[in-house]
């Protein structure tokens, strides 16, 4: 239902409810970033560049 206002929280997951009074809080978690496959390349320097 709040998919159409926005769209993000269509990917969200729901957490387990938290009673607040009478009412059911559901925490939504947003799923990690993803890089499409991408990887990141880290190259050491020798001690004496560091």
């Amino acid at each position: 239902m709040l998919a159409v206002a926005w769209p993000a929280v269509a990917h969200y997951t729901l957490d387990a409810p938290v009673v607040e009074g009478e009412n059911l809080v559901y925490a939504g978690i947003k799923p990690p970033a993803q890089t499409k496959g991408r990887q990141t390349l880290r190259m050491a320097l020798p001690a004496e560049h560091a």
